[in-house]
């Protein structure tokens, strides 16, 4: 059962418990032209959690103006037999500093993962996965929740937000702290839905739907 909220009503008197959020990636920062002044704010509905498993929730919410569809994944780090992957593991054969490219698609089912994100920037870009990339950086967060946030853009149905707006979405679904890691063409979410797939629509070279391989990949699972 997928949650849609639709508003863009003013976020106002917010109180979160106070938690960590571990990446929030945004794709497509830069908004289509007519919605450049209009401000994609959260409703005032609480958002609507539903179970992936014991350990998890994911929450979509779909705005009509501006369009923007946003996913988000809260994960209980104190869960049983939760298992946290991530890539790459070690210094990769392509040497120092680089990493052989990987689609986030392929890392969650290498590694049995409920959901998994891209993780830091890298240059340059393509959609085959064994490309070399440069590493940049990894994000590390302690804390009982984990919060997974894409929100898309690039397409009609969904233009992308600015970094305030993705500020205000954070703290709607519950932030105290939080990053934003890659976004743009980058920016992918797959999850366990019997297999795995893409809870997002990536846009790579402009083609909304192609899934960019990318330098680092951060997962959770559970161990049977």
């Amino acid at each position: 059962m997928h949650t849609e909220c639709r508003s863009t009503r003013v976020l106002s008197g917010y109180s979160r418990p106070a938690i960590l959020v571990l990446a929030v990636l945004l794709s497509g920062c830069a908004l289509f032209q007519p919605y450049r002044n209009v401000t994609a704010y959260p409703p005032d509905s609480k958002p609507q959690w539903q179970d992936i498993n014991s350990a998890a929730q994911i929450c979509r919410v779909y705005l009509d103006y501006p369009p923007l569809s946003i996913h988000a994944v809260k994960v209980d780090l104190q869960a049983q037999n939760l298992n946290i992957a991530v890539y790459p593991l070690a210094a990769s054969e392509a040497g120092e500093g680089t990493s052989l490219s990987k689609k986030v698609s392929t890392f969650a089912k290498e590694n049995h993962c409920f959901v998994a994100v891209n993780a830091n920037p890298f240059a340059p870009s393509s959609a085959t996965e064994g490309d070399l990339r440069t590493i940049t950086g990894i994000c590390v967060a302690n804390g009982n929740t984990v919060i997974l946030i894409v929100i898309d853009g690039r397409t009609s149905e969904s233009v992308g937000a600015t970094e305030e707006e993705v500020a205000l979405w954070m703290r709607y679904f519950g932030a105290d702290d939080a990053i934003t890691l890659d976004g743009g063409g980058s920016s992918a979410m797959a999850i366990l839905d019997g297999t795995i797939v893409l809870e997002n629509v990536p846009v790579h070279g402009n083609v909304p739907g192609v899934e960019r391989a990318v330098a680092t990949c951060i997962g959770f699972a559970l161990r049977e």
